[in-house]
């Protein structure tokens, strides 16, 4: 196997990928911009200690370890179990954890304990965390089961319908409670309000001799120290702020952090809502509920960007017609919002990511998250523009190897490419923010559940699906013909069939809800519209294929899709919701599975790409910042050592 290289690649490591992205000029910014943006990435790095406690409770214990040895090994590095620690400890900070991050599994270390033992004993000048434990011998013994055996704490997230979601999980949002107490207790918060918060996005619910409590997320609370970090670089953001309702999104957010209150939370949203002057702009906060089989918690996350003005100009077109899309949408008439509100279309640079955020960052990101604040005070919604092109200069000849036709490869090289953003730019801008619930149907989360991210992932991608191929998008000017739809519909099904496989184990099925939401769609479509002829499932010279022979009528399908979900959706049709997700979204075919991972070993292609930040070097005199610049980019492990050592702020959980 020949392994494809990028010209920006920093790391490679199995079947994993580290490439750097270009860093936005900031050079030319005001002394006073370039303070604002220096402290939204400390404020970042500061949290970063966070998500890694989140994932799994003994995540810190674990990583703090391993990079001791990492750090002051003295022997032979270019032995085999030193080689194969080093793989596992780069898969670690990747997923931020034990658990990949894509099936949630626990990662094989792929040495053996003795191997540990010997690599410890040979780094005579660690500094091991040994609180709370009487030995170096008796933390080995502890975190023995820990890495090796598989079945303990197996899954991060488990969504499994026959388990108990809260008990099986490793994710370390729940200690105690069943599934069904997590639901009730939750359910006693709500008041019935349209702008009731997001009751537990920020704390972990325990059940301590029979009593169940929550720990929240604050300063004071648990995870103090490194909240405290956060809020000192949020100060500093507000007192260098672009404009005033930027100091007060600040505000609010340093109020949540202080207060543990997600009403603090909505008072920020609602003001990051509106703040679209400033070209600064960063998102801090525990934020998205993936990782929670029940979709209540949220994971820290931090991205600080700078705005790219020219690519949105494309966006903006886009927001700017998104009562259009809303009223043009397979909706049944009741669903439809009559009165979309603002949505703020943006392409951004990213500056730096952290958290969840990091070292996997998204390609699109649409916010707030919470429905009431979508439908009556709108979203912002970003294209991450030196992402995607840093992910497009990594070398990509799946296509070749994967498309049966000549016409299919020809129209991929020709406009994959621009119809794979323009994708993007459809699901975030107007997919999230579609759609209105029936009266006192409550959130997605509480109605379907394990089910509601999956299916509003679903429901955004197939949104951008069925305009990609309506002629008023070239009217528009946001494609030139509609075989830029024909590109991306032909990838959409070949991805949703068979490239997300690339991702995981053998024999694993679905967990995450994006790659859930992808097979969703296009299984469906396969189960629809292969008896008529719209979608052939082909073998050619032994080899899987699936071909699109006629778009327009798979369109049709995917608006039929789009309404059904947006029906569940707004009905909060629980049952509905879990036969469509387990019977299309859940199960993997072990035979196609195989073979593409076959097919993606012969390629050399990474199955899982993720980046390293630019480095952000301050100028100071005594206290005060004088001058930020941009420096060389770091290695992988040089970046994740150094935010280690100089970012970490939280102590093992025992």
């Amino acid at each position: 196997m020949n392994e494809k290289r990028a010209a920006n690649q920093v790391d490679r490591f199995g079947e994993y990928e580290i490439l750097h992205f270009e860093a936005p000029i900031i050079a030319d910014l005001s002394l006073e911009t370039k303070r604002l943006i220096y402290a939204l990435y400390a404020a970042g790095l500061a949290g970063r200690d966070i998500i890694w406690d989140q994932n799994y409770r003994h995540n810190l214990l674990i990583r703090r370890f391993l990079e001791e040895v990492y750090r002051h090994y003295q022997g032979d590095r270019t032995s085999d179990p030193f080689r194969s620690f080093e793989v596992y400890l780069k898969k670690i900070w990747f997923s931020n954890g034990i658990h990949n991050r894509w099936d949630s599994r626990k990662i094989d270390p792929g040495f053996s304990i003795d191997d540990l033992r010997s690599l410890v004993q040979d780094s005579p000048n660690a500094d091991f965390p040994l609180k709370g434990f009487e030995s170096l011998d008796e933390l080995i013994l502890f975190l023995e089961p820990i890495l090796f055996d598989p079945d303990l704490d197996a899954k991060m997230t488990n969504k499994d319908e026959a388990s108990d979601s809260a008990l099986s999980s490793a994710v370390n949002f729940y200690r105690g409670v069943s599934q069904d107490e997590v639901e009730r207790f939750y359910q006693s918060l709500k008041t019935g309000a349209q702008d009731d918060p997001s009751f537990g996005i920020n704390s972990r619910l325990v059940k301590e001799e029979g009593e169940i409590r929550e720990e929240f997320w604050r300063i004071g609370g648990r995870y103090s120290s490194a909240l405290e970090q956060v809020v000192f670089w949020l100060e500093k953001a507000r007192a260098s702020a672009h404009n005033e309702g930027q100091a007060r999104c600040f505000g609010h957010l340093i109020d949540y952090y202080t207060s543990g209150d997600p009403r603090a939370f909505d008072a920020y949203n609602l003001e990051w809502v509106k703040e679209t002057d400033s070209p600064v702009d960063a998102i801090n906060g525990f934020i998205e509920t993936y990782s929670d089989p029940l979709g209540y918690k949220g994971t820290f996350e931090s991205l600080v960007s700078l705005r790219d003005e020219e690519g949105t100009r494309r966006i903006e077109t886009i927001a700017r017609k998104a009562q259009w899309f809303e009223d043009h949408m397979p909706y049944q008439e009741n669903h439809k919002n009559p009165q979309v509100k603002s949505v703020a279309g943006t392409v951004i640079d990213v500056i730096a990511a952290a958290g969840d955020d990091h070292p996997w960052i998204p390609r699109g990101i649409n916010l707030p998250n919470a429905d009431w604040i979508h439908e009556h005070h709108g979203s912002k919604s970003v294209n991450l523009g030196n992402i995607g092109r840093a992910a497009e200069q990594a070398a990509d000849v799946v296509a070749g190897e994967f498309l049966l036709t000549e016409v299919e490869r020809e129209r991929s090289r020709k406009h994959y490419l621009p119809s794979r953003e323009l994708l993007i730019d459809l699901h975030e801008v107007v997919g999230h923010g579609s759609g209105i619930l029936n009266p006192g149907v409550p959130p997605a989360r509480v109605s379907l559940k394990n089910y509601a991210s999956t299916l509003e992932e679903a429901r955004a991608d197939l949104v951008g699906l069925y305009f990609l191929l309506d002629e008023e998008l070239i009217k528009s000017g946001l494609m030139d013909d509609l075989e830029t739809g024909r590109a991306q519909y032909d990838r959409f099904i070949l991805d949703g069939m068979m490239l997300k496989l690339h991702r995981l184990p053998l024999g694993s099925d679905l967990e995450e809800d994006h790659m859930r939401a992808e097979q969703l769609i296009a299984a469906w479509c396969l189960a629809q519209g292969e008896p008529d002829g719209v979608i052939e499932a082909r073998r050619v010279d032994d080899k899987s294929y699936f071909t699109i022979t006629d778009h327009t009528a798979l369109r049709e399908l995917f608006g039929k899709l789009l309404g059904e979900i947006q029906r569940i959706k707004a009905e909060g049709d629980y049952k509905a919701a879990k036969d469509l997700v387990e019977t299309y979204g859940v199960k993997v075919d072990r035979s196609l599975h195989a073979e593409v991972l076959e097919r993606y070993r012969a390629l050399g292609v990474a199955s899982y790409r993720g980046f390293v930040n630019p480095v952000l070097e301050p100028v100071w005199d005594g206290d005060d910042l004088i001058d930020l610049r941009v420096g060389k980019p770091q290695g992988y492990a040089e970046q994740m050592l150094a935010y280690s050592r100089e970012w970490s702020f939280l102590e093992p959980e025992s």
